[in-house]
């Protein structure tokens, strides 16, 4: 499980994903190595993935989370034959299977509204195994983290700790 200092070395990286191991162990009164051989290992064990966040808005495109209600009676086998197609189209940028009303969740990045509606007309809408689309045209960069988007101050990053929900749950 993380320790104390597996979580402030996330928030960190949170805050900016760039800061230099030596200010993340000076902040945490540590050693680089000790920052340095954490991060890998929360790297490689999956529990961060440094990836880079594109801000749409100032590229001058809107994402669009489209959930699309899965008709009755569609196997999971053509369910993953239409993951695969989806992400051959270059302007689907995130694909989630899910629960609930929708059986899946795609994120369409266009640049206008209308271009979505003319997505999901020519693209969407042909594939056999949706019932139903609900387009959400994304206007604001999310709260990630409860953070505020694209600051690096630290003191802006709320971590929601897991391992502290678990003790939470008599509250």
């Amino acid at each position: 499980m993380l320790e104390d200092i597996d979580w402030e070395i996330i928030r960190c990286l949170i805050a900016d994903a760039r800061m230099p191991y030596a200010k993340i162990a000076e902040r945490l009164g540590t050693s680089v190595t000790t920052v340095a051989n954490r991060a890998k290992n929360l790297i490689e064990q999956k529990f961060i993935d440094p990836t880079v966040i594109l801000n749409y808005k100032k590229l001058g495109y809107y994402p669009c989370d489209i959930g699309l209600t899965l008709k009755l009676g569609v196997t999971p086998k053509r369910v993953r034959e239409v993951v695969n197609l989806l992400l051959s189209y270059p302007k689907i940028e995130t694909i989630w299977i899910a629960g609930g009303a929708h059986g899946m969740v795609v994120r369409l990045v266009e640049r206008s509204y209308e271009h979505v509606v003319k997505y999901i007309d020519e693209v969407l809408r042909p594939i056999d195994i949706f019932q139903q689309m609900d387009p959400q045209v994304i206007f604001e960069e999310p709260l990630r983290f409860q953070k505020i988007p694209f600051s690096s101050n630290i003191e802006d990053v709320h971590l929601i700790r897991l391992d502290e929900l678990e003790s939470d749950k008599n509250r």
